[in-house]
């Protein structure tokens, strides 16, 4: 019996779409770590000045699948942010830039957004806090704002306190 993966074995990830950068980049980061090529996008393996025809022939052949993974999960409508990058790494600071301003106004518009959401008339509550505020939240923690624990449960007291009930409060 033969250990390992099968060379057959089909990974999938929603393809990076402009909306969704939060998840995207946690499931390609993944991916990449469970390909063993994650180093080779956030720089922390790099081509030693002095490697041999070998190595560099392996440091080329690494770099390049992470490489191909990361523009192989874009959408076309997405691709132009990438297809001046040369490496892994530098794909993924163009997408990382793109995606994830952390400008104060940024930052500003993120927060305001999250606590002007309301849910839309026919939306369940469970729904409208795992899908869309933890999305809006995922956004803000993503470029280093994160949303304190104190003011998401003062922004649920206040905007669904009709609906929760006050022993789910602090």
């Amino acid at each position: 019996m033969k250990s390992g993966r099968s060379m057959n074995e089909k990974w999938t990830i929603d393809r990076l779409d402009g909306i969704n950068w939060p998840t995207w980049k946690f499931q390609i980061k993944h991916f990449l770590l469970a390909k063993g090529v994650w180093d080779y996008v956030d720089g922390t393996t790099v081509l030693a000045d002095d490697a041999d025809d070998q190595q560099e022939a392996k440091f080329r052949q690494q770099s390049q699948r992470a490489f191909s993974a990361i523009v192989l999960s874009i959408s076309t409508s997405q691709l132009y942010l990438a297809s001046s990058c040369q490496n892994p790494q530098e794909a993924w600071e163009a997408l990382r830039t793109n995606f994830a301003r952390d400008t104060l106004a940024n930052k500003l518009f993120l927060k305001e957004q999250y606590f002007r959401v309301q849910t839309k008339n026919g939306t369940q509550l469970e729904k409208h806090l795992k899908y869309n505020m933890k999305e809006l939240n995922d956004k803000i923690a993503a470029i280093g704002a994160p949303i304190s624990e104190e003011d998401k449960w003062l922004h649920c007291s206040v905007v669904y306190h009709p609906v929760i009930p006050p022993w789910l409060l602090p």
